[in-house]
């Protein structure tokens, strides 16, 4: 099941970015990262090693059935928010304006202002549930807290200065991850 999810993820990741950025498609479209997938290890080897010691709550079918709930609104809302922005979607911080970037506030962009920020980090969580990781619950939970406040911090800089009192004005309307 877990191996699922992540091939689910990182292959619809993937197959967005190539669809919306043919042209300036890349190897980030599949978002591993030195920090990423020392994460995905830890998760494994936290999974393995209490899996091995045969912790009795390891066996709660309700945190899996929460986890994968959590998986499937956390992609939801991830996706709808690329999809939505389209070409305007980029993994990575864009250090300067496009001819034909656009500021999006509709759709799901009209409720959260990164909604692919809150979708990735329901997602993330959900996984460690699925995988009834305690320690790395926490641990991805204050990751991802931390790693977003900075770089929503720097993209809603950036924003700024692109789109100017356009953005002010979202930004004072629509919260930054609900």
């Amino acid at each position: 099941m877990p191996a699922a999810t992540l091939t689910v993820f990182h292959l619809s990741e993937f197959l967005l970015s190539w669809a919306f950025k043919r042209s300036d498609f890349s190897r980030h479209a599949f978002l591993f990262s030195w920090p990423y997938c020392t994460a995905m290890v830890l998760a494994l080897i936290e999974y393995v090693s209490e899996k091995h010691i045969s912790w009795p709550s390891k066996q709660h079918q309700g945190a899996v059935h929460l986890g994968l709930l959590l998986i499937f609104i956390g992609e939801c809302i991830r996706k709808s928010a690329v999809i939505t922005a389209g070409r305007n979607f980029s993994h990575q911080l864009t250090h300067g304006q496009r001819l034909d970037h656009v500021l999006v506030t509709h759709g799901i962009y009209r409720v959260v202002r990164h909604p692919s920020y809150l979708g990735w980090t329901i997602w993330v969580m959900g996984t460690q549930l699925v995988l009834q990781n305690p320690c790395c619950f926490i641990l991805f939970g204050l990751l991802c807290r931390n790693f977003f406040k900075r770089r929503i911090a720097i993209e809603d800089a950036q924003l700024r200065q692109f789109f100017g009192a356009a953005y002010e004005r979202y930004q004072r309307q629509v919260p930054a991850m609900g």
